[in-house]
């Protein structure tokens, strides 16, 4: 208790303190500010400042608006100061203005709710059509992939130097064309085997028409002629190894000379180079492609469908794809595969399309999105967050009129990622309340409870009365 005394007096002594600085600051700007004033200063200062800007701009204009400047300057300064202190009327205005409200109660008459005072649409309560089940699709997102059965990827079978690369990137190329050269120790090694192979091939040919010839004069044994013959086949079988090898790549073995040309293997065109002269490669797949060849007429759109949605639509199923970078062209496809598993991360099913690409419009890796029509749909199809559950019973808000809404009981069928098909309860024609519903509901249920019905699925009817559920309701500019 001590220390808090002195404590306490020391702090009422500061605050007196500044309270009186602060009093004499105001004070001395006050005081400074009517000396500007009186003497003209902030008048003479802002002359200052506007002959300063009449002389910078008369010095550095161009010739003709430089002419008009020197005429008309003082026209125009005027325009400028009335425009500032219209703009500085009109945000002082802004700031002041208090839109006029209006609340809004809700009237309640059996399960309708109306809001009656106002024929502007309520905040928070955004309603939304319906149309039949035939009508009805599922939205898919995805992307476009080349078509694999379409698409090349070239890899080179043995490892060396680029020496040349001989097409670019989007070239037309044909089956056959050669497309880089490498120069590849390996390949010689390759040539010179099937080479080699053919020699002995011929000489072991030979040696078994002249060991068939001795052996019918009876000078070769028959175990002699047998091993000669063996070594024969096994000389042919080699070289047709190596020749096969040579011949399935469209190379030479002619001559050795160790320069191997990566040849296309099909018609298309050149979408992905990852080579260049000089680069050291390998056959192995790990480092990358060195060319992608494929016909970008023919796309796959590769698209993702959760679980609730297997089952809605089938093989051979026509799509919709849209793009937002072509949102004005509607393109079609066909349904060729849907996946046997769900993917263990994604939780989702892939689905494959294919894409007609006839105008080029497309780009592979291009995101879109897949309407797909739902099959099997006999009722009508609403979002899910139309639909609220009260105990055991399920119920949506339909707008009957106006800013008047009717709780109606419904019955379900199947369940999608985002919305569910009311077998009963609606018709096509409906406009049911997607948010606020529960608001509504919320309103319903404390009528409910303040005239004692206690079934939840079930509001007693009764004359129009007025809740304490208001909203504001801006009126105004």
């Amino acid at each position: 208790m001590k220390k808090i005394f002195p404590f306490l007096k020391d702090s009422l002594a500061l605050i007196i303190w500044l309270w009186r600085f602060v009093q004499q600051l105001l004070i001395k700007l006050l005081r400074r500010a009517i000396d500007y004033l009186r003497h003209g200063r902030l008048l003479q200062s802002a002359r200052q400042l506007e002959q300063g800007l009449i002389t910078q701009l008369s010095t550095h204009l161009p010739a003709e608006p430089q002419r008009f400047w020197q005429a008309h300057h003082r026209i125009v300064l005027k325009i400028i100061y009335i425009s500032l202190i219209i703009w500085c009327f009109v945000s002082i205005a802004k700031c002041s203005y208090t839109p006029s409200k209006i609340v809004v109660k809700p009237v309640i008459e059996g399960n309708y709710v109306s809001f009656t005072g106002t024929n502007k649409p309520i905040n928070g309560i955004k309603v939304v059509d319906l149309s039949a089940g035939s009508t009805q699709i599922i939205s898919l997102p995805g992307r476009l992939v080349w078509n694999e059965e379409k698409t090349a990827k070239m890899l080179s079978p043995f490892s060396g130097r680029v020496q040349s690369v001989e097409v670019q990137l989007g070239q037309v190329v044909k089956k056959g064309q050669v497309l880089a050269t490498i120069q590849s120790p390996d390949f010689g090694v390759a040539q010179a085997d099937a080479k080699k192979s053919q020699a002995q091939a011929r000489l072991a040919k030979n040696n078994l028409t002249r060991a068939k010839d001795l052996y019918q004069h009876g000078i070769l044994s028959k175990r002699e002629y047998d091993q000669i013959q063996a070594d024969a086949e096994q000389a042919e079988a080699e070289y047709q190894r190596a020749h096969a090898r040579l011949k399935n790549l469209d190379s030479d073995y002619q001559q050795v000379n160790q320069v191997f040309a990566l040849k296309a293997t099909q018609d298309g065109m050149v979408v992905e180079r990852n080579i260049y002269p000089g680069r050291e490669i390998t056959s192995d797949a790990s480092a990358g492609y060195l060319f992608t060849i494929t016909d970008p007429s023919h796309l796959w759109a590769t698209l993702e469908a959760a679980e609730v949605d297997l089952g809605r639509f089938a093989i051979g199923a026509e799509i919709s794809l849209y793009n937002n970078a072509i949102p004005s062209q509607r393109l079609t496809g066909k349904i060729i595969q849907i996946a046997d598993f769900v993917d263990p991360v994604t939780r989702t099913i892939r689905v494959r399309a294919e894409v007609p690409n006839n105008s080029r419009l497309l780009r592979a890796e291009m995101y879109v999105q897949g309407d797909i029509p739902l099959s099997n749909i006999e009722g009508i199809v609403v979002p899910a967050k139309a639909v609220f559950l009260v105990g055991t019973h399920h119920f949506v808000f339909v707008e009957v009129e106006q800013n008047k809404f009717a709780r109606r009981g419904v019955a379900l069928g199947a369940r999608f990622a985002d919305k569910v098909e009311v077998m009963e309860g609606l018709k096509p024609e409906d406009r049911v309340v997607l948010e606020g519903n529960l608001y509504l509901n919320e309103i319903l249920r404390d009528h409910m409870r303040s005239h004692g019905s206690r079934d939840p699925s079930f509001i007693t009817p009764a004359k129009p009365i007025l809740e304490d559920y208001p909203l504001d309701v801006h009126v105004g500019n």
